[in-house]
């Protein structure tokens, strides 16, 4: 996630100043961007009482304070939301939970609610009556249609990757469910499998064993320097629980329970206003969020009872292969940061990971009503 933090001060200053506004109006368009999920607040925020004699004021702004304008404005801060934003939660469970992703409201296919959301059955109901409603619904309706749309692909492959050919093939059907005012909508989830940790430098062979540690991980673009610790993290990251590595034993059941076992999960939306090559309608919005996550960034952290927890190395995977057939099951090595080693070196120790991306059905909404 890349945060702009702007105030609502800044913003009424600028919509006034460029957009030809009163201070009052542009606040008032800031609400309305607001409930449009392009912003959000972070953190709360205090009124501030804005007078002619108020010395907080910018110059720039004096001409409009003299001629009388007097209201309040709240001392708060915005980001803009990412329409790629990713939501991570730990297991394999809540893939299919009502909530925002990005900018638009979502809710599960088999949802009720959700359901009410489907223009095509309003348009028949309104233009046919209950006569060719039930005609559309004996023929499989709004299950047919899906099922269509899920069959079809571009005339061309679009992207320079298998992972973002698939993304943006997924983009493509989201446009057809668009065309036809549908509200189904293809989601893209990815799990993360940490399946076995192992030192293999010659004076550490038996250093993985019996270790607790647990992972912190996040999908990221290319270039993003968000830091990724276990004490300073993104909204977007996932730490998983703290779990014992094991090693084999005697008889064949404990030698097959071994390494590490957790998951970490992800979803994002393939949001509305993208072209099916991935970019985005509007050149604005392209410039701050460009496309998709295509990385997947962890650190390992040893669990210590009496010391602090310590970093064993920080890693990165490439999902530029990834595709639902062809899931990535690969060895990262660990590599030292600022503390514990030399930075950039290597730390001994090796992470397997496997990583799986599927794409599923869910119902987009205009607000959490589901409508």
């Amino acid at each position: 996630i890349m945060l702009v933090v702007f105030s609502k001060l800044q913003a009424a200053l600028h919509l006034a100043a460029d957009g030809g506004l009163s201070l009052a109006d542009a606040a008032a368009e800031i609400e309305s961007i607001e409930k449009r999920r392009v912003i959000e607040q972070v953190g709360e925020g205090t009124k501030l009482k804005v007078s002619q004699d108020d010395s907080f004021w910018p110059v720039a702004t004096k001409k409009e304070i003299k001629s009388g304008f007097e209201g309040e404005l709240e001392r708060v801060s915005y980001r803009f939301i990412d329409p790629w934003m990713v939501e991570c939660f730990n297991g394999g469970t809540g893939a299919f939970a009502s909530g925002h992703l990005g900018r638009d409201w979502y809710e599960g296919s088999n949802n009720p609610v959700a359901m009410k959301g489907d223009r095509i059955e309003d348009e028949l109901r309104e233009g046919g009556g209950i006569t060719c409603l039930s005609l559309y619904e004996h023929c499989g309706g709004s299950e047919a249609t899906k099922d269509f749309v899920s069959t079809l692909e571009p005339p061309t492959p679009l992207g320079t990757t298998p992972y973002s050919r698939r993304v943006n093939l997924y983009l493509y059907r989201n446009s057809l469910f668009y065309l036809l005012q549908s509200p189904c909508r293809y989601v893209a989830m990815v799990q993360v499998e940490f399946l076995d940790l192992k030192n293999l430098t010659p004076a550490g062979a038996s250093a993985s064993n019996n270790l607790v540690v647990y992972g912190v991980s996040r999908l990221r673009r290319q270039g993003s320097t968000a830091p990724l610790t276990n004490k300073s993290r993104t909204f977007d990251s996932c730490l998983t629980e703290a779990t014992k590595i094991k090693r084999g034993g005697k008889d064949n059941e404990a030698r097959s329970q071994v390494g590490w076992g957790s998951v970490a999960s992800y979803r994002f939306p393939l949001p509305p206003g993208t072209k099916c090559d991935g970019a985005a309608f509007d050149e604005n919005r392209e410039k701050i969020f460009r496309g998709p996550p295509t990385l997947l960034s962890l650190a390992v952290y040893e669990k210590r009872t009496l010391l602090g927890d310590h970093q064993l190395g920080v890693g990165e995977l490439d999902l530029s292969t990834l595709t639902e057939a062809q899931s990535e099951d690969d060895w990262v090595p660990l590599i030292h940061e600022k503390n514990g080693g030399t930075a950039g070196t290597t730390s001994g120790y090796f992470v397997r990971l496997r990583v799986t991306l599927r794409f599923e059905i869910m119902h987009i909404c205009q607000n959490e009503d589901g409508k």
